[in-house]
């Protein structure tokens, strides 16, 4: 995917981006929340918003299933599924090392 002027991202001609694979960024997030980037690190830091993961080689982003859990739940709950969602992010890492030292 390349961005026009407009700062669209447009896939490859004739291929149409697969919504299951997009992964949104900060600029994503931030215009589908209408806040600043600013107060997405805030979230961030305060908890009540899981940081960003590597998604790819110098990219960052957030995994959209997780961003649909947490719009799906309360907002007093939220700092308890951030907490799972790092735990859960740091397990398959761990897992995924194992594998590869086998």
């Amino acid at each position: 995917m390349k961005e026009t002027n407009g700062g669209e991202r447009q896939s490859r001609p004739g291929v149409a981006p697969d919504p299951n694979r997009m992964r949104p960024r900060s600029k994503d997030l931030v215009a589908r929340y209408g806040v600043t980037r600013q107060t997405l690190s805030n979230w961030v830091r305060r908890g009540v918003f899981p940081p960003p993961a590597d998604i790819g080689p110098n990219v960052r982003g957030w995994y959209r299933e997780e961003i649909e859990l947490l719009e799906s739940v309360e907002l007093t709950r939220r700092p308890a599924i951030v907490k799972e969602i790092i735990a859960a992010r740091q397990r398959n890492a761990a897992t995924l090392a194992e594998s590869l030292e086998r």
